[in-house]
């Protein structure tokens, strides 16, 4: 078979013809901005024309070039049939006119160059290494938004810096198109920096931003597409840097969609894993945000029916029970549980015997749930033979990190207290890290699945100032474990 494959072959190999040598000893013609896409025209500003510069490396004499039209969808673009440079001219603009476009279309017009003004074998750069494109792409869409204002209630930023979640004012704008489809814009909700917050916790801006956080000016907004309340987000920027580059967030689950609920607004809920954040060190943690249309909307959603519980409910003994992460078996701890009052922070807990290395940890009674909230809080020095450590005790939020920002939150029942269902952490991780070192640490002991049940009453302890602060922010990001850890996220 091979003989007779070799024999079939012979004489009817291809010959190479090569192409016709350009007499162009360089890339003359180019456009400095090749493309101009997704642009959304006002119908009612009535805008029925667009410049475009058009530039070449030699100007010694002058030159009239061809332009040539590749695409023009309906034909609602008119084009000069060419343009022409001036002897001593580097760049020059030339206008093009639309008219008829329907409202809701897209409209797409495409230009090349002559292929006679340029070597189609070599692609010149400027001195600043960009490429010298030699044709250009119009493309617009004819549509009305309408504004309006509503409540931007965060759950991006809240796995990236873990950050509590937080609502502030945004203005959104919509536009329905003939087909029924929906477009819509969040103007720049992270591009903004708050300067006060109302009597419902509603900031007036990102709290989450300082000046050196924010991007240049620009447009920074979350755009949206919505059919058979089924919403769709595109790859949008956020306009801020928080020092691992520009952070960006992408619909990532395509076989998902966020909801518009008519009365509400639009969710996209963390829970499902729609959204991904990400920045220069690529996709990063699951992320979600409702819109609210209104502030009344809002305040609906988020009440929560406080509890029919007092400060006094958590107080006394307890065991702490739960999951412990090195045996995976349940574990009981006795621990006392007391309430103290501070004139400058105000009520508080301390909660003792959980472990020697952290004899207290800090929680606090949460006036508007009525919950029990348990904080991050440091402990002792430990020193060691290779070196000094501090302890540290970590609420664990519900990606596996260690985080300093986050509660752990719990309700008094009658049997004792209650994980709350809704509570970002239901874990904890004691935390020892090298005071001259960061990047030396270790963890010690934790528990998963928490809670405290009543145990019997232990002789009271006498009244004492706070000792020490909790800890409200230092490594929020630091993975506990490969088991619990989300870990960056790929496709």
């Amino acid at each position: 078979m091979s003989v007779a494959l070799l024999l079939v072959s012979c004489g009817n190999d291809p010959v190479y013809v090569p192409g016709e040598k350009s007499d162009i000893a360089q890339n003359n013609i180019f456009f400095p901005i090749s493309e101009e896409r997704g642009l959304e025209l006002d119908p009612e500003e009535n805008i029925t024309s667009h410049t475009v510069t058009i530039g070449r490396l030699d100007a010694s004499a002058a030159l009239n070039v061809p332009l040539k039209v590749t695409v023009n969808t309906d034909g609602v673009f008119s084009v000069p049939e060419s343009v022409d440079f001036a002897a001593g001219d580097n760049q020059t603009t030339f206008t093009f006119n639309f008219a008829n476009m329907q409202i809701g279309s897209t409209y797409t017009l495409r230009l090349e160059i002559d292929g006679s003004l340029y070597n189609p074998y070599k692609h010149d750069t400027l001195l600043t290494g960009e490429q010298l494109i030699p044709f250009y792409e119009y493309q617009a869409t004819l549509i009305k938004y309408e504004p309006a204002e509503g409540i931007f209630y965060d759950d991006i930023i809240t796995g990236y810096a873990g950050l509590d979640r937080v609502a502030w004012t945004v203005t959104y704008e919509t536009a329905t198109l003939p087909s029924g489809v929906q477009k819509m814009r969040i103007i720049n909700p992270y591009h903004s920096i708050a300067t006060a917050v109302d009597e419902d916790g509603v900031y007036n801006g990102c709290p989450f931003n300082d000046a050196e956080n924010l991007l240049e000016e620009g447009d920074y907004n979350i755009y949206l597409t919505i059919k058979d309340n089924k919403a769709t987000l595109e790859t949008s920027y956020l306009g801020i840097d928080y020092d691992y580059g520009p952070m960006y967030v992408v619909h990532y689950d395509a076989a998902q969609a966020g909801e518009l609920i008519d009365t509400l607004g639009i969710v996209f809920p963390l829970a499902d894993q729609i959204l991904v954040c990400g920045d220069d060190d690529g996709l990063y943690n699951y992320a979600g945000f409702n819109l609210y249309f209104t502030k009344e909307a809002y305040l609906k959603d988020t009440y929560v029916e406080p509890a029919e519980a007092a400060v006094e409910d958590y107080e006394g003994d307890f065991l702490l029970v739960g999951i412990d992460f090195d045996t995976e078996e349940e574990t009981a701890i006795p621990v006392n549980i007391k309430s103290y009052e501070d004139e400058e922070d105000g009520q508080y807990y301390e909660i003792t015997g959980i472990s020697e290395d952290v004899p207290v940890v800090y929680a606090t009674f949460k006036d508007d749930t009525h919950y029990m909230a348990i904080e991050a809080s440091m402990g002792e020095e430990l020193v060691t033979d290779t070196g000094t450590y501090q302890a540290y005790f970590y609420p664990i939020d519900s990606e596996g990190y260690l985080n300093g920002r986050k509660t752990i939150d719990f309700i008094a029942t009658e049997e004792g207290l209650e994980l709350v269902e809704t509570s970002e952490c239901a874990a904890f991780s004691l935390y020892y890290e090298n005071v001259d070192d960061e990047e030396d640490y270790f963890f010690g002991f934790g528990l998963d699945e928490i809670g405290f049940v009543k145990a019997e009453a232990s002789a009271p302890q006498k009244a004492k100032g706070r000792q020490g602060k909790p800890m409200t922010h230092k490594r929020q990001y630091q993975t506990v474990s490969k088991t619990l850890s989300l870990k960056r996220v790929s496709k």
